[in-house]
């Protein structure tokens, strides 16, 4: 009876060390296995489809599939398919959207606007280097956005801004581009603070106004000018109602190229390394196609009879560099004193 017992001890012994090293085997199995991983995620988008920026998320996803040997699906979502630029941003930092391109507002930390302030770069070639990926200001809102849990791979320009006119009423281009000289006329801004700092600054009167009715106002006369998007919107959408178009290139309506980091870090370093770098990439080359289209509808409004008003490059610099020494410290109490002054610095340098 004891010899019987003591068999069934160890027989158990036995079965419970074979089903723990199982588990121990199917766990390496697993890891070694995991090459045969598909990751899938969602990227949404709010723009249409012809969209350049469009263009360029579709081929990242493309290439991150292509590369990773179909390891990494991603499904795009473009023209606001799963909600307007909040309330994806809020579904990346919660995790249920995946990755995004968008507009990114300072709703939760002040640093994701600073991609619009006035003059941060007064050309394309300025903007390639003032929103490189290693510089200051990626630098900086990749660390506000890493305390919300989102991991920012990159920047893209939505176009420069510049100020739509029915009637400048009577104003010359010589005080357009002094920003100290008075400028007539009613024009509609966004209700953003950064925007009422520059404009009043630069002795605009203003009015605040939602952007769907904008057309309205600028046709009925309500308003005589609008401060809204870079040549290409004005010239699809607004050619018809406006007389003039001044290109102050004075803010990007900038894009950001946001992954949840949770989500991100689900995936072999290799492939975060990958996406990172496919990111960067078709984002530059989407640049290169922004500075181009915009070209081009500057040459289009001409054509079509609107006024284009340009600086020199010598009024360029001027305006940036007066928007610098006396709108900017306008903004420390929003950015902190410590953040536009290195950012000023880097500027310098």
């Amino acid at each position: 009876m004891k010899k019987a017992l003591a068999w069934i001890l160890l027989l158990a012994m036995t079965l419970s060390f074979t089903a723990c090293s199982g588990g121990s085997d199917t766990g390496d199995s697993a890891e070694a296995g995991s090459s045969d991983q598909v990751y899938e995620f969602t990227l949404a988008t709010t723009n249409p489809l012809e969209a350049i920026d469009t263009q360029c998320a579709e081929k990242i996803v493309e290439r991150m599939e292509e590369e990773t040997g179909g390891k990494v699906k991603i499904t795009l979502y473009p023209a606001g398919q799963l909600g307007d630029l909040t309330q994806i941003y809020d579904e990346v930092i919660a995790g249920t959207i995946d990755m995004s391109l968008t507009s990114v507002y300072g709703t939760y930390n002040i640093l994701n606007e600073a991609t619009y302030l006035p003059f941060l770069a007064a050309d394309y070639d300025d903007y390639r280097k003032v929103f490189a990926p290693d510089g200051f200001l990626a630098q900086k809102v990749g660390e506000a956005e890493a305390e919300l849990g989102v991991t920012q791979l990159g920047f893209f320009p939505g176009g420069f801004i510049g100020v739509a006119y029915t009637d400048t009423k009577g104003t010359t281009e010589e005080a357009f581009f002094d920003p100290t000289a008075k400028k007539n006329g009613l024009i509609r801004i966004p209700a953003m603070e950064y925007v009422t700092i520059l404009m009043t600054s630069m002795n605009f009167n203003v009015t605040n106004m939602n952007y769907s009715d904008v057309y309205t106002a600028l046709q009925t006369g309500t308003i005589d000018g609008s401060w809204h998007s870079g040549p290409y919107l004005n010239y699809e959408s607004f050619r018809d109602v406006i007389k003039y178009y001044v290109d102050y290139k004075a803010a990007n309506d900038n894009l950001t190229f946001m992954v949840n980091t949770e989500k991100f870090e689900s995936m072999p370093e290799e492939y975060q390394e990958l996406l990172r770098t496919i990111v960067q990439e078709e984002l530059a080359v989407g640049v290169d196609l922004v500075e181009q289209q915009e070209e081009e509808c500057i040459q289009k409004m001409k054509d079509y009879g609107i006024t284009v008003y340009q600086p020199t490059d010598e009024q360029r610099a001027a305006m940036k560099e007066w928007v610098v020494e006396n709108v900017w410290p306008q903004y420390y109490d929003m950015y902190g004193q410590e953040f536009i002054e290195e950012l000023t610095a880097t500027l310098e340098s």
